[in-house]
């Protein structure tokens, strides 16, 4: 006997033939809302992470606190980027 298929257990093409042929229409607002929350998440888990790197070099002396500060500082950039996208998304 074989195990029944999930939804997890199709690939992303699959899972998109799905959506195409048996679900009700998405609409365009439906897909950039959803691609919007995406960054968001990913944007709040990178500024989480480089923030508590900014904490822990902070006020560090030495010239590998700076440089690890400095990586934190520019993942923290990269998240405002998400958020920006993110924020451009959502206006449309």
């Amino acid at each position: 006997m074989t195990k029944e298929l999930t939804i997890e257990d199709l690939t992303k093409e699959e899972i998109l033939v799905l959506f195409r042929n048996h679900l009700f229409y998405i609409s365009p607002s439906d897909i950039r809302r959803v691609r919007c929350d995406s960054l968001v998440k990913k944007a709040k888990e990178i500024a989480d992470e480089a923030q508590l790197k900014m904490k822990k070099y902070a006020g560090q002396p030495g010239t590998e606190a700076r440089v690890g500060f400095l990586r934190a500082s520019a993942k923290f950039d990269e998240a405002m980027k998400l958020y920006d996208e993110a924020d451009k998304m959502r206006k449309g």
